[in-house]
């Protein structure tokens, strides 16, 4: 079987979670031997892409230069186009037995008169879910829906995502399947981060957030407010948030809290990932929706307690691998909190649960059960 993936998410994302599982499955599906996946990747700007061998991927320009470019929307709406423009005319030439999107947008092929199943992937339905966190949206959710209806298989990545998919959309049970993500193979052990490089003192002991804190359904601030009775006077506990710098704005909002000396920002690379989990006191991920639910899985491989909301996708994921807590009222967050500081039994329980949790994951599983639908369409 020969597949296509189309390059929609490799010039969109530089670095995030979903061209970091197209980038993963393909590899997974052509290790595996299952089948023969093409790219066609002209213009992108990803750097999972660039990593990529030259059998699997197309590399034909730098990099560094079409980041830059990028940068403007007008000239990464252009270069979307080149892209579909190439993928169209060789699509109508090619022997390709199925098309997976990439991305939301599906309305190039519309014309192409392929005959050819199409496959996407569902990662969530927070926009759907929380409109008013991503306002000028209205055409990018028609484009998806759209696809949703022109596609002849989707596939979601947990249950949790299944069923809003079914209840917002009113799509079948028999036009979905739920694919887990493989596991977050890109941390590994050895590399150590050291706080000092990033101009950041090294704090004794520190809870962990990683990623967004600008979005309103990640509940950043809600978990700082929460954070105050542990954190305020406490100079050997600090929260550690992996991601961009602090803008002035966030600066405020920490003063605000008294606790702008007991909370740090850090940029960190894959993996220097590993090291930071692994010293980490506890995870705390309090967001009140996601469609799978990644640093979960992070910190289990590297053997660290996890704090997690209790909606969505986390539950779901984390198993009993992690301790849980309501992100809409935080009434139980202090308390579980301080079980996992304190309680060196309830930690020891914690983690030897972890390993059992991450086998479930595996790229090869993911690549095999995909595989599977592209079987059934073919």
């Amino acid at each position: 079987m020969k597949v296509y993936f189309d390059n929609q998410i490799f010039l969109i994302q530089r670095v995030g979670g979903v061209s970091r599982y197209f980038y993963n499955l393909k590899k997974a599906l052509i290790e595996n031997k299952l089948c023969k996946v093409d790219n066609w990747a002209f213009i992108y700007r990803n750097y999972y892409l660039g990593k990529g061998n030259g059998a699997i991927f197309l590399r034909p320009l730098g990099l560094k230069k079409i980041d830059k470019l990028a940068g403007s929307s007008t000239a990464l709406r252009y270069m979307g186009k080149i892209n579909e423009l190439i993928a169209f005319h060789r699509l109508r030439n090619s022997d390709r037995d199925l098309i997976h999107v990439t991305a939301d947008d599906s309305e190039y092929l519309k014309g192409a008169n392929l005959k050819k199943p199409i496959v996407a992937t569902v990662h969530d339905l927070i926009a759907e879910l929380y409109p008013s966190d991503f306002p000028d949206i209205k055409n990018w959710l028609k484009q998806r829906k759209n696809t949703f209806k022109r596609a002849d298989h989707l596939i979601c990545i947990s249950e949790s995502t299944k069923r809003d998919l079914k209840d917002i959309y009113g799509i079948s049970e028999d036009k979905i399947s739920m694919v887990y993500h493989g596991p977050p193979d890109y941390m590994v052990e050895g590399e150590k981060f050291n706080l000092l490089n990033s101009k950041t003192e090294q704090p004794q002991r520190y809870l962990l957030y990683i990623g967004d804190r600008k979005t309103p359904y990640k509940n950043f601030w809600k978990m700082i407010e929460n954070l105050v009775p542990i954190l305020d006077g406490n100079d050997e506990l600090k929260l550690l948030c992996v991601g961009s710098p602090f803008t002035q704005l966030e600066q405020d909002g920490l003063n605000k809290f008294g606790l702008r000396n007991a909370v740090k920002s850090v940029q960190a690379l894959d993996q220097e990932l590993f090291s930071i989990y692994q010293n980490a006191a506890c995870l705390i991920l309090p967001s009140v929706y996601e469609g799978f639910g990644f640093p979960l899985l992070e910190a289990m491989k590297a053997g660290c307690p996890i704090l997690a909301s209790s909606s969505s996708s986390l539950p779901e994921v984390g198993g009993n691998g992690a301790l849980y807590f309501d992100p809409a009222s935080f009434n139980n967050f202090t308390h579980q909190l301080k079980m996992i500081l304190s309680n060196g039994e309830l930690k020891k329980e914690l983690l030897k649960h972890q390993p059992k949790v991450l086998e479930r994951f595996s790229w090869k599983i993911t690549a095999e059960q995909t595989y599977k639908v592209y079987s059934n369409l073919s």
